[in-house]
């Protein structure tokens, strides 16, 4: 991949490379030193390399670190952002616990949600893959607040 893709660990772009050979002079004068990817509607920068298409946060980690993580979370919660300092490996468990609130979400909070048929107020997390019942509340707040507690406990972001 170093042959292919340079990298600017301070913006985070990659940028194709240029090729050599008999037949890389159309390849150069259209890709070579522009930047290399494409973004997905999911908000992350894809590569595609050898026909199979790549994160470039996961194309940028091997780059530097010589290695493919199992996850790669963007810190500040911008798939977009590949900065170095703004990527870091970690297991999947923790990469789930930093996703951002879904759109459908009418609570503000994740793990908090409206039980029709109860009348309350659910708030709940997910721990190794295991979800944890937090309790049944009369107003919205109430149950924020035990997800917010339970967060700070099980050591969440503050993305949630």
């Amino acid at each position: 991949m170093q042959a292919l893709l340079d990298y600017d660990p301070s913006t985070g772009a990659l940028t194709w490379r240029a090729r050599g050979g008999k037949f890389s002079s159309r390849w150069n004068a259209r890709y070579a030193g522009r930047q290399a990817g494409t973004k997905t509607p999911e908000g992350y920068v894809v590569v595609k390399i050898n026909d199979r298409n790549h994160g470039a946060h996961r194309v940028i980690w091997a780059l530097i670190h010589g290695c493919w993580p199992d996850c790669i979370d963007h810190i500040n919660g911008d798939g977009t952002d590949n900065r170095l300092s703004n990527l870091r490996a970690v297991s999947r468990a923790i990469n789930q616990r930093n996703q951002k609130r879904h759109r459908s979400n009418t609570s503000g909070r994740t793990g908090v949600h409206w039980l029709a048929s109860h009348e309350k107020w659910i708030a709940h997390i997910k721990i190794d893959g295991r979800s944890i019942h937090l309790g049944r509340f009369d107003d919205k707040d109430s149950a924020i607040e035990a997800r917010i507690v339970a967060e700070e406990k099980f050591g969440f972001t503050g993305r949630q």
